[in-house]
């Protein structure tokens, strides 16, 4: 993950009950312009591994909607490197939770690789 995400810290959510500040590093809210309306990211990087999940929000967050692939590709982007591999899980459907309709999560381990297929097949 971006240390120090420069990019980021001005669409930090600092009021309410979800506020943190920049000595949280990259852990928060981010309320981020996309498009006409806005990514609501929730940010963590404990516990073995770096997540983000959003959902597109309307100005007021009022409404969502799903994200598809360009604000996935947005958000992977914004919170990581070119040369670092995320990837989107589908567990089991008997361990799957659903807290939040809309929300798309991003992942990436902190202490090894994600296997990858051959360049040719992705």
């Amino acid at each position: 993950m971006k240390q120090n995400n420069k990019d980021i810290e001005p669409f930090r959510v600092i009021r309410g009950a979800f506020a943190t500040n920049k000595a949280h590093g990259n852990n928060g809210h981010f309320f981020i312009p996309y498009n006409s309306k806005y990514l609501l990211c929730i940010v963590s990087d404990g516990a073995g591994w770096e997540h983000v999940s959003f959902r597109i929000v309307n100005k007021k967050n009022t409404r969502s909607w799903i994200g598809d692939y360009r604000a996935m590709k947005f958000v992977k982007e914004m919170f990581w490197e070119d040369t670092e591999c995320v990837v989107q899980y589908f567990p089991p459907k008997k361990d799957h939770i659903n807290m939040h309709d809309n929300v798309l999560h991003l992942w990436k381990p902190t202490d090894q690789e994600l296997p990858m297929p051959k360049k040719v097949m992705v």
